[in-house]
Parts: C-alpha cells; structure tokens; sequence
C-alpha cells in the first residue's frame, strides 16, 4: 500500500543505516574523509550531524563546539529554515 505508514520497527531500521556508515554497514571497506580521502589508520575522522559524511582533522568546520563536513551543514544545523509559525 502506498503511503502508509512505516511501522517503527522498519523507521529504525532505516534510522540506523542512515546513520552508520556504509563502510560500517558492510563491514568490509574503511571509514574515509569524504575531502581528501584519509582513513581511519591515516587520521581521526568525525561524522557530520547533518548528512552524515565522515570527515577529517584538516577538512573538518567547526561551529559552536560542533564538528562539521562543510559551511552548508553548518549553516543547515544553526540556521534552518522553520515554517512551522508562519500563517499563508
């Protein structure tokens, strides 16, 4: 049926693989920075809070004591869009 609600078993689901990796999903390949392409073995990688993309010390954009892949994430995190309060 289309359209129907996601059980909340299957929301979880996708929740957990939308926010691993997909190097840690398979399990086969390693985590690298979506930048320059530095693993794990070459250097510390963070996961951005926005799109999930791992990204290193050197490419890395700080914003408020949080670690993000790029200003666009950032401004994304802080500066979002709500139109939630507006009335048309």
């Amino acid at each position: 049926m289309r359209g129907a609600p996601l059980s909340t078993t299957r929301l979880r689901a996708r929740a957990a693989v939308a926010y691993n990796a997909p190097e840690a999903v398979g399990g086969e390949s390693m985590a690298e920075c979506s930048t320059c392409g530095v693993t794990e073995e070459g250097g510390y990688l963070t996961k951005c809070p926005i799109c999930h993309k791992m990204v290193c010390e050197d490419h890395k954009m700080m914003r408020s004591g949080r670690a993000f892949c790029s200003t666009f994430c950032a401004d994304s995190f802080f500066y979002d869009d709500d139109d939630e309060g507006e009335v048309e």
